[in-house]
């Protein structure tokens, strides 16, 4: 054969011998990975004798349990058997989220919310796996409950709304997950009361400062007909009424109530205050008044 024969038939004969192995790779190929319908049931056995093997019950219970106790291999094993994330105990209805997140187990609380867990599914009391973490004061579990679907703005007892609890508790953080996760911060309960309003009788002014910025409305009022600046002059939260003056609180409108107040409550500088920031004529309306 001549040189420039062999040069062809090189090409060719190595052509053909791939045009041959094919068929072989591809059948390799399918043997060495089943199908993922095939998988399902393999891999659930898997785990179910893996449960048995550590002498654990495969029942709703040891599931609950285990999300309690924090104990990631279990609730995994749990979950790759078949068990629903949503089970519940019999009489107080608690799911392992619920458990997860009152136990600050923020790694159990993304497995179970992964394997399709309900985020806002509630126990007996209607209360949810996010009151938890806010309860427990985890601004890391919080943020994961939101990034997984938990709704912020759900009430409970009385419509006391998260954000209320956040800032009942004097959390910083926690105020500011929930505000980032699109809690409202003009939210009322039952009766009328704001997180704002709940600042401005605790006095803080950090917390407040924070509402405000997230949008929290200065005038808006409770059943009583008092607005948050009302509360802070009861209080004698001297840096808080400032605060709310220069958000745009309705200091001319309610001067008479205000002035008050102050001098039953022998608040002098706040007195003064008030006085002052009613003789400068009504400012820009703050957010909740009519017209703003």
């Amino acid at each position: 054969m001549d040189p420039s024969s062999r040069r062809f038939a090189l090409p060719v004969l190595a052509l053909f011998c791939l045009i041959a192995i094919a068929p072989f790779s591809s059948a390799r190929r399918a043997l060495a990975k089943p199908r993922a319908a095939d998988e399902a049931p393999r891999n659930a056995e898997t785990a179910k004798a893996e449960l048995r093997r550590l002498g654990v019950e495969f029942t709703e219970d040891w599931l609950i349990g285990s999300a309690r106790d924090g104990d990631l291999r279990l609730v995994r094993l749990f979950l790759s058997a078949g068990m629903s994330p949503n089970v519940r105990t019999l009489e107080e209805r608690r799911t392992p989220l619920l458990e997860a997140a009152k136990g600050s187990h923020l790694e159990v609380v993304k497995e179970l919310l992964g394997a399709g867990a309900r985020p806002d599914e509630g126990d007996r009391t209607g209360h949810t796996a996010l009151a938890e973490a806010v309860e427990g004061r985890r601004v890391d579990v919080v943020r994961g409950l939101i990034a997984g679907g938990a709704n912020p703005n759900r009430r409970g007892l009385y419509g006391q709304t998260l954000l209320m609890s956040a800032v009942s508790l004097g959390e910083p953080e926690l105020v500011q997950a929930l505000l980032e996760g699109r809690a409202n911060p003009n939210q009322a309960n039952d009766y009328g009361v704001t997180p704002l309003a709940v600042a401005a009788e605790a006095g803080r002014v950090d917390l407040a400062r924070s509402l405000l910025q997230g949008g929290a409305w200065v005038n808006v009022k409770d059943v009583a007909k008092n607005g948050p600046i009302v509360v802070a002059v009861l209080r004698g939260h001297r840096e808080m009424v400032g605060l709310l003056i220069e958000a745009g609180a309705d200091v001319t409108g309610s001067r008479k109530l205000l002035l008050a107040i102050a001098d039953r409550e022998g608040h002098v500088e706040i007195r003064r205050m008030i006085e002052r920031a009613a003789a400068t004529g009504p400012r820009p309306k703050g957010r909740g008044e009519k017209g703003s």
